[in-house]
């Protein structure tokens, strides 16, 4: 029985502490949440070529551990809501035209429906940048190679010059596209994720409500 006091305090105690941490962090999600914007939104196109955009993360990760608070808020065309939303569209719209057309309705085509066409074109071109510059890498080094074997004359020394550019800029181009084509099917997936995620969440969630009321 004399125990039992000091266990209350101790709780009470545990309990205060527990509720300074969750208001501490509640505070710093409504500031970030409020006031902080995405830097991707306001980003150039040199700011997105090269992801510099993310130094002042860097910056803050490279010095303690990250924090929630320290995260971008998300995009709109991130937020689960509007990908649920427009899944959910590109399906019913699906299941429409595979009645009329009489074909099978797939989830596929409508998965594909959810993000814009300029995201499949932006991606295919930094795939198809990326395989001309590996395309084109040996083939300046094959040239530059033969220049050196048999090099003497003043116009050999210009094309040498040339095909040691080509191949430096083939390389560095290669680099930006391929790590373009990257985060961009990186994003695609995530979006895709998302977007699948809550259409399965909301149909779970309707069942629920549906057996909760039958009841």
């Amino acid at each position: 029985m004399k125990k039992k006091p000091f266990f209350n305090f101790f709780s009470a105690k545990k309990q205060e502490t527990l509720k300074i941490v969750m208001q501490t962090s509640f505070d710093k999600a409504w500031k970030y949440s409020l006031f902080m914007k995405n830097p991707k939104e306001r980003a150039g196109i040199f700011s997105r070529l090269f992801f510099s955009w993310m130094n002042s993360l860097m910056n803050i990760g490279s010095r303690r551990v990250l924090e929630h608070s320290d995260l971008y808020p998300l995009l709109d065309e991130d937020k689960s809501k509007a990908l649920t939303e427009k899944l959910e569209q590109t399906w019913h719209e699906e299941i429409r035209n595979s009645h009329i057309k009489g074909r099978k309705a797939r989830l596929s085509r409508a998965m594909m429906k959810v993000l814009p066409w300029s995201d499949y074109a932006l991606a295919g071109l930094s795939l198809f940048i990326g395989v001309a510059c590996n395309i084109l890498q040996p083939l300046f080094l094959g040239l530059l190679l033969s220049l050196l074997l048999h090099s003497g004359t003043v116009r050999q020394d210009r094309w040498l010059f040339t095909f040691a550019g080509g191949l430096c800029c083939s390389a560095l181009f290669r680099v930006l596209v391929m790590n373009q084509y990257q985060s961009k099917v990186d994003y695609m997936g995530m979006r895709w994720r998302a977007a699948a995620i809550g259409i399965v969440y909301k149909k779970v969630t309707l069942k629920i409500k549906g057996k909760i009321s039958n009841k």
